[in-house]
């Protein structure tokens, strides 16, 4: 029997009676007063309800749970940290000017499990292989959080409506079309069937009868239900049937990762590997030397892991105990590999508008130009840039091109109303000066990536770092905030410019496909004496109408690998005030 969906058995009296505490960073004002209502932000104006958010509550292990597993329950909501280190709380009793509030989600990571190119069988820490527990349930989960957005009444501080959602990256796993199929068809909404290969039968490691995998149908004493795990009756059958997909209600703007162009996001593509892709063959176990191996070159050597994955897919290569490591699977067209073109082409079909903008981003010109970064209009005053910090030479970190990042430069010159140059000097523009919010997969300390990307064209010459990003965007005084995920763990970081002015905060989220599951609500709001606000609050999947998606957030706590903590982070990377000059 499916664990049910703990959340699902509170009612909402009781989510509603937990009090948060608004608490502030060590480095911080002390702020006075409890949070245990919509807060008085901007100058009395009463501001929209909190249900929904983890403001009010979030997810918790059962204190009453006996053993190492331990279902989630819902428990006191996160504390709200405002956070001076830019700036200082502004000054004016006059009322703020709320701008903008939009929802950050990423590393969605859309999974079809059952497919050969996936390495679940490298073993990456103690003692235990690549395998997510709950990774068969990507698309359940997913679908509870746009679920989630949907039901939002409006964003807890300023009481605007979300103007848009932006997904910054990993929205697939291993760069497959079904993959790409399937995240579309969640955010724009219909039918999602999560299967693939046999189409009434589970193909893949959770039903191997190995026991180095969760294999949940199973009675077998596999390494997880050694460590707690249940064992959970039906759970792959229900995994992929169809599901209605509810599609979010606001319009969604899509930003690139290094699995959406990647195989398992770090292996070079290869002629072999597209072959070998939609095949009958998937790899279960490996000789523990080829596994140690393949962990290092995912990261350092991606086309010696494209070679290798190559060879442990060959039905005719290796010792016949590496032939006995294979397993026969349905062969699906659909498992096929996602060029550059076909992931801009897929954004633009008309079936995947949903709430809009046609495109979620991207135009007409980009598909012809092959360009994966553009701007958007977040709200009236705030500008949203997409940039495509991926490299199509594979490996876990990101780049940024020379054409991109010129462009970048020229962009956040036609937009300012003053700027400083390369040399420090003041300058005065032409721009409306707005607020400038920068949106990457990649984050401070994952742009290094040297490779040349074989994917050619403008951006193909050239590499800027991290550093490099940061030293740009601290010559504009618009800057107000970076945007990213791929590390899969909540933080807030301070960038101090040579200026207050030029400072801003690097804002990134938790992934979806693992522990604590979030996604983050922004809001934005001028001071009018060169202050802003950003107020950064985390949501959390509405998995009261999910079994699927409630035992995907249990399963997914409980991962070994998971390191939950260290992924949900501190108070002060969860909800938050963040203060910034612009002047």
């Amino acid at each position: 029997m499916l664990l049910a969906a703990a959340a699902g058995t509170a009612s909402a009296a009781a989510l509603a009676a937990w009090l948060v505490t608004e608490t502030s960073h060590p480095s911080t004002e002390r702020l006075e007063r409890r949070y245990s209502a919509p807060a008085d932000q901007l100058g009395g104006r009463p501001v929209a309800d909190t249900a929904g958010t983890t403001l009010v509550a979030t997810a918790v292990p059962d204190p009453a749970a006996a053993g190492r597993y331990r279902p989630l329950v819902p428990g006191p909501g996160l504390p709200l940290v405002t956070r001076t280190e830019l700036a200082p709380p502004p000054k004016a009793a006059a009322p703020a000017t709320a701008l903008a509030a939009f929802v950050h989600l990423t590393d969605l990571h859309i999974v079809d499990v059952q497919s050969p190119m996936r390495t679940e069988w490298i073993v990456v820490g103690q003692g235990l292989v690549g395998q997510r527990p709950q990774e068969a349930l990507s698309v359940q989960s997913a679908d509870a959080l746009i679920r989630r957005i949907n039901g939002l009444r409006g964003a807890p501080h300023t009481g605007l409506p979300l103007a848009c959602a932006v997904t910054t990256g990993d929205n697939t796993d291993n760069q497959q079309h079904n993959e790409l199929h399937w995240f579309l068809t969640l955010m724009s909404g219909g039918t999602v069937a999560p299967n693939s290969g046999d189409p009434h039968r589970f193909e893949g490691t959770q039903n191997s009868g190995l026991p180095i995998y969760y294999n949940p149908d199973s009675p077998l004493r596999d390494v997880l239900k050694r460590r707690g795990f249940p064992e959970l009756p039906g759970l792959l059958d229900r995994a992929i049937r169809p599901i209605r997909a509810a599609g979010l209600r606001i319009p969604w703007y899509s930003t690139p990762g290094n699995h959406d162009n990647s195989v398992t996001g770090a292996i070079a593509n290869s002629a072999a590997l597209d072959r070998l892709s939609t095949g009958s063959l998937k790899r279960m176990t490996v000789d523990p030397s080829i596994s140690a191996r393949m962990l290092g070159d995912v990261s350092d050597n991606p086309s010696r892991a494209a070679a290798t994955l190559a060879a442990l897919l060959d039905p005719h290569g290796g010792s016949a105990a590496d032939r006995r490591g294979l397993r026969t699977v349905t062969p699906d067209a659909a498992r096929r590999p996602l060029s550059q073109r076909d992931y801009l082409a897929a954004h633009l079909d008309p079936r995947y508008t949903g709430a809009g903008p046609v495109g979620h981003g991207y135009a007409a010109d980009d598909l012809a130009a092959g360009r994966t970064y553009y701007t958007f209009t977040v709200a009236p005053g705030v500008l949203g840039i997409s940039l495509d910090s991926t490299n199509g030479a594979g490996g876990i970190d990101g780049t940024l091109g020379d054409a991109q990042f010129a462009w970048l430069e020229r962009t956040l010159t036609a937009h300012a109303g003053r700027y400083y140059d390369s040399g420090g000097r003041a300058m005065r523009g032409r721009g409306d000066d707005p607020v400038v919010l920068v949106f990457s997969h990649h984050q401070s300390g994952g742009i290094d990536n040297d490779r040349p990307d074989p994917r050619g064209g403008a951006d193909a010459g050239g590499h800027h770092s991290d550093v490099e990003l940061r030293a740009l965007l601290h010559r504009f005084p618009g800057v107000a905030a970076w945007v990213n995920g791929h590390v899969h763990r909540n933080t807030i970081t301070p960038w101090r410019g040579p200026s207050p002015d030029r400072s801003f905060w690097e804002i990134t989220t938790a992934a979806h496909i693992d522990h604590p599951t979030q996604a983050r609500i922004i809001e934005v709001a001028d001071h009018g004496e060169g202050t802003v606000s950003l107020w950064t609050t985390l949501i959390e999947p509405d998995v009261r109408g999910s079994r699927l998606a409630g035992t995907f957030r249990d399963l997914a706590y409980n991962d070994p690998n998971g390191a939950p903590t260290r992924r949900l982070g501190r108070p002060e990377d969860g909800n938050t005030r963040l203060l910034v000059r612009r002047a």
